[in-house]
Order: C-alpha cells, then structure tokens, then sequence
C-alpha cells in the first residue's frame, strides 16, 4: 500500500542521511587532523599536534569554526595554557628568584 511504501522510502532516507553525516565527521577530522600535522611540521615538533585552542582558549574541534586570519595555538594534548599569563607567572617567578638572591646576599654581607 501507499502509506508502507513512504515508510520505507523514509526509513532509506534516513539511513543514507546518517551515512552522509559519518562521511562528512570523517572528512572534518581528517581535515582537522592534516591540519594539526602541518602545524607540527611547521613548528618542529618532534611530538605529533594533538589539540587545537582559539586566542580565548576554547578547543576546536572542527574545522568549519575556523575562519581566514584566526589565529590558533597547537599543543601535542596539553590543556589550554593562556600564552599571556603563563608569560606574567613566569616573570614573577623570575622576580622572587631574584629578591631570594638579594636576600641571601645580604645576610651573607650581615654575617
């Protein structure tokens, strides 16, 4: 009868829209992962790029959230480390190393 036929046709229909969607989430993370390979490449990373992050830090998982002139940060599966702060802890260690020294010297000097 009609109403079995368009049943069918339907059940096909979605069968093969899932099939083009797992082609299309294949294709996205080759994409993804070509892309990754040409940032180790093009950073000399001897450990293969493993996850992709946008200047806020959120990880991108699909190419089609990139856009011309983005920049990205490529780690080899680090989490997100915001290049800023990481900079700003990094001078204020070198800072307390410092005033360590001068302290030390100055109980040396006392002594």
């Amino acid at each position: 009868s009609y109403s079995r036929a368009s049943r069918r046709s339907g059940g096909t229909s979605d069968r093969a829209l899932r099939r083009l969607g797992d082609q299309l989430e294949q294709r996205q993370t080759e994409a993804l992962n070509a892309l990754l390979d040409r940032c180790a490449g093009a950073l000399g990373l001897t450990v293969p790029a493993r996850r992709l992050f946008n200047r806020r830090g959120k990880e991108i998982g699909s190419l089609a959230k990139l856009k011309d002139g983005h920049l990205v940060w490529v780690t080899t599966g680090e989490p997100w480390v915001d290049p800023h702060t990481s900079k700003t802890h990094k001078n204020r260690r070198q800072q307390i190393i410092d005033m360590r020294n001068r302290v030390e010297h100055m109980k040396s000097y006392f002594n």
